[in-house]
């Protein structure tokens, strides 16, 4: 109806979920990179949870389009069945001709249907969408779905993406298991206003405008009545631009949208809700450490316990795993007309008030310039003493200088005439002393004619910070500082006097940037000092190279690609930093680029460093390049060097060992692993396995 009038090619704010319009804010960026990488390492269970119109269904659809084909995926939009509808509607979606009866049925027909797509080197990925319409029964038989699994792989992926209403389901004692099995948590929170107005362009941009047709003040009030939820984004802006149509307006502006905010108030629209902080319920998820995706115990670093297996690294956790917000339904107001009052105006009466902080910062303000004020006499008064003091001391050197000159030319001249041995003696000495004593007197009248450069206080305010009203004076803005006098300000003081070693140079400035571990302060200021000579470049190499490794560290889990960067310098400019090669190795092995990780771990084991871990690593990429024969020997390396783990390199030995058919070396190394660690359960379950195949007691 209204395209042709805003010049657009398709309506920009439908509520259809076509994958032209889709556009991710930070939060759904890292929401679709945590369920890729649950897919990509096996992660078991996966939650993902949000408000109504968050844009779950919009991630899962993003998620789908990115999976590869060797991934089956199962996507159950409506959950609310009973059992057996279930687990028939799980069948159906993966193409399961059989119909089922009874649990058992389903559970060893399922089985056999994952151990053979496994075979077929193919995942399994189930995806329930909202999950927290699903009885606690039906949780807890998905739950059991988990259980089907071999020894070294898990042979299907449970995502649960819902309403934050599933916390509390999963905060019931009933469901303890369920939430134990749960290793990666993620709430989706709404956008920001900044992301609000990206999102518009985006919509429209696809629709086929790049014109601001909402002003600033209209994506404001936008944002003020969505709240950041995409889908009432959706909503109030297509509502605004057929209003705008039926006006015959080109711009929105933000008297439309408040107009359609009270429409929307009037059918009694909410958007507060209710939600319960998972971690408050369930602590156990708030660290979400990700396994090896090869054996479970073969870990990227040595060390790990038994309980909690082989550890790769952290997944970092953002805000929005930390905080949910608990709300209230806020009833309706009505004024004296009678007509409801509009969202709007209920959402500003709720803003944050900065009465309580003007009036703490006028009072700091006062105190400031009281303190100022009383402070000035004592700085005269201080002022008058030292000029007192100088000329005081200039008189006194001064009457020195004559005494001296009175008993040279009366007592001691005559003195050293009448002995002709010491004439000569005498003239010497009396020139130096006339030297030192003209030196003294000239250094007297300098300090009397040129006094040191006075300071004086002042009072400076910084400008208002972007995020506070402007006119607001805040007690954080309020700074003393040291200023220049200048004609208008006729205190003086004197001050300290300068030092050529006083400042640092550059060189030291970075030396105390990287023992502070300041790195990427340190590697602007090497990097300053090789720019200015090049020959510095071999001598600071080693602490130029840390500071590298160390910015690199910091950016390790945010931003891999560019540690990938820092490291490779940290390398070439000091091949000898081993502790560079093996972070390199890290990154390539979670990159899966395993030749460039053989090269950096090997670089680390001929600099000695780590060996055991070293060589520990190198086995999980050779076995996970079914390259068993290296890894075998690298395991072997590693059990002479007797770590701290040895009962999970030996399992792991075991492993490759019986991939190569050395079915009587893995038996006894698996016994060793038994000796060693009598609570290796997955050891024993292995070992009981191979001697039940064998007819071994």
């Amino acid at each position: 109806m209204y395209r042709s009038h805003y010049s657009l090619i398709k309506k920009p704010f439908q509520l259809s979920t076509d994958p032209k319009f889709l556009w991710l804010g930070e939060k759904h960026k890292e929401a679709l990179a945590t369920l890729k990488y649950g897919v990509i390492d096996q992660k078991g269970f996966l939650l993902v949870s949000g408000d109504v119109g968050t844009g779950k269904t919009t991630l899962i659809n993003a998620l789908l389009e990115s999976i590869e084909e060797d991934t089956l995926v199962a996507n159950i939009t409506d959950p609310a069945l009973d059992l057996i509808e279930f687990f028939n509607f799980v069948a159906l979606s993966f193409n399961i001709p059989e119909k089922f009866d009874s649990k058992i049925d389903f559970i060893v027909y399922f089985s056999q249907f994952l151990k053979k797509v496994y075979s077929e080197n193919r995942s399994v990925l189930l995806i329930i969408d909202e999950v927290h319409s699903l009885s606690k029964e039906v949780l807890e038989h998905i739950r059991l779905l988990s259980n089907i699994e071999l020894p070294e792989e898990k042979l299907i992926n449970i995502f649960f993406v819902g309403q934050n209403e599933i916390h509390q389901t999963l905060a019931l004692p009933e469901c303890r298991a369920l939430r134990q099995r749960i290793s990666l948590v993620y709430q989706i929170e709404p956008l920001s206003e900044n992301e609000t107005l990206a999102y518009i362009k985006h919509r429209l941009k696809v629709a086929g405008t790049e014109k601001n047709i909402f002003t600033q003040n209209a994506v404001q009030e936008i944002y003020h009545f969505s709240k950041g939820y995409p889908r009432l984004i959706n909503i109030i802006c297509d509502h605004a631009l057929l209003t705008g149509y039926a006006r015959n307006f080109k711009k929105i502006t933000p008297d439309v949208i408040q107009e359609c905010a009270q429409q929307f108030n009037s059918i009694g629209e909410t958007r507060n809700n209710h939600s319960i902080s998972y971690e408050q319920h369930h602590p156990e998820c708030q660290t979400h450490s990700v396994t090896c995706p090869f054996l479970k115990d073969i870990a990227e670093e040595g060390g790990t316990s038994e309980n909690t297996g082989a550890r790769v690294f952290i997944l970092p956790q953002t805000e929005s795993t930390r905080k949910h917000i608990n709300s209230k339904e806020e009833p309706q107001n009505n004024i004296a007309d009678g007509s409801k009052v509009s969202i709007v105006k209920r959402l500003r009466k709720r803003k944050f008030s900065w009465t309580p902080v003007v009036s703490f910062a006028t009072r700091m303000q006062k105190r400031l310039f009281s303190w100022a004020s009383a402070a000035m006499p004592f700085i005269t008064r201080m002022q008058k003493r030292l000029f007192d003091w100088a000329s005081a001391a200039v008189s006194y050197a001064t009457r020195i200088q004559k005494r001296l000159f009175f008993w040279v030319s009366t007592v001691l001249l005559p003195t050293l005439l009448r002995k002709k041995q010491f004439f000569w003696m005498s003239a010497v000495s009396l020139a130096v002393m006339i030297l030192v004593i003209t030196g003294l007197y000239q250094k007297a009248l300098t300090s009397k004619n040129n006094p040191p450069k006075p300071t004086a206080l002042a009072l400076k305010t910084t400008a208002p910070s972007p995020d506070k009203p402007d006119g607001y004076l805040t007690a954080n803005n309020v700074q003393i500082k040291v200023a220049k006098t200048t004609s208008d300000h006729p205190i003086k003081a004197p001050s300290p006097p300068k030092t050529e070693t006083s400042k640092p140079n550059v060189l030291e400035q970075a030396e105390t940037a990287l023992h502070n571990k300041n790195f990427n302060r340190a590697v602007e200021l090497f990097e300053q000092v090789i720019a200015q000579n090049p020959t510095h470049a071999s001598t600071i190499k080693m602490d130029y190279s840390k500071a590298l490794r160390g910015q690199a560290d910091s950016v390790f889990i945010k931003n891999p690609d560019t540690s990938k960067i820092l490291l490779s310098k940290a390398v070439e400019v000091d091949p000898q930093n081993a502790e560079a090669h093996f972070d390199l190795g890290r990154l390539y092995t979670k990159s899966k680029d395993y030749p460039k990780a053989i090269k950096a771990y090997q670089n680390a084991a001929n600099l000695n460093y780590r060996p055991s871990d070293t060589f520990y690593n190198l086995g999980f990429i050779y076995a996970s390049t079914k390259d068993f024969a290296n890894a075998e020997k690298m395991f072997l390396h590693v059990v002479d060097l007797k770590p701290p783990y040895l009962d999970k390199v030996l399992f792991n030995l075991a492993v490759v060992q019986q991939k190569q058919g050395k079915e009587q070396q893995c038996i006894e190394n698996l016994e060793k692993t038994m000796l060693i660690n009598p609570k290796n359960q997955r050891a024993q379950q292995y070992l009981n396995q191979l001697k039940k195949y064998k007819g071994v007691s």
